[in-house]
């Protein structure tokens, strides 16, 4: 019983933070509001090339539908990592809120303006990628490696979803991952890998 008060207790504090950080990220995106006249779009390569898809209520849909299989298979199966997973999440909300804040770009060329969005600020909330980047993050803290990938997988899709939309520039994307990445492996969460020579 004390071990579970423990955790417990830990993860309210994690919890804490992990609310602190995320709360300090909106705040930056409202104080670029305030400082920045207008959002400039910057060339994308890859999204020029590719088509354009109508899926916004399908994305947001999927994006949810993946935050509710991962709370299920995280509570069932490894509720002992929950105080390193909020610390995870609160260090990666930090650092695109810096991001966001030092590099705010507009909207994707081509970006339908009546593009279905949740987010508050679409209009610059771009870089590195939230949605795929929190999915990568929870996909990686995943100790089963079935689940791991599987859920991985789905990230990658929702993120090729996101520049087929033009909700996200190609480099959002890979800037999201790689930010889960690092802020997995920093808190012990994703695998290791080891490389041989």
């Amino acid at each position: 019983m004390t071990h579970g008060r423990s955790l417990l207790r830990q993860s309210v504090w994690a919890a804490l933070v992990m609310i602190l950080s995320i709360t300090l990220h909106f705040w930056l995106l409202d104080l670029a509001d305030r400082l920045v006249s207008t959002y400039p779009s910057v060339t994308d390569l890859l999204l020029l090339n590719i088509p354009l898809l109508r899926v916004g209520l399908i994305g947001e849909s999927w994006f949810l539908a993946y935050l509710l299989i991962f709370a299920w298979l995280h509570f069932r199966h490894q509720r002992e990592r929950t105080p390193r997973l909020f610390l995870a999440i609160a260090l990666f909300y930090l650092i695109r809120g810096l991001f966001l804040f030092l590099f705010p770009i507009g909207s994707p060329v081509g970006k339908p303006e009546d593009a279905f969005a949740i987010y508050p600020h679409a209009d610059h909330g771009y870089f590195p990628g939230g949605h795929v980047g929190l999915m990568t993050l929870l996909a990686l803290s995943l100790a089963d490696r079935r689940w791991r990938l599987g859920l991985f997988a789905a990230a990658i899709i929702f993120g090729l979803g996101t520049m087929l939309t033009r909700a996200h520039y190609t480099a959002d994307t890979m800037a999201g991952m790689i930010n889960a990445f690092a802020v997995t492996a920093f808190f012990g969460l994703a695998p290791v890998v080891r490389w041989r020579l």
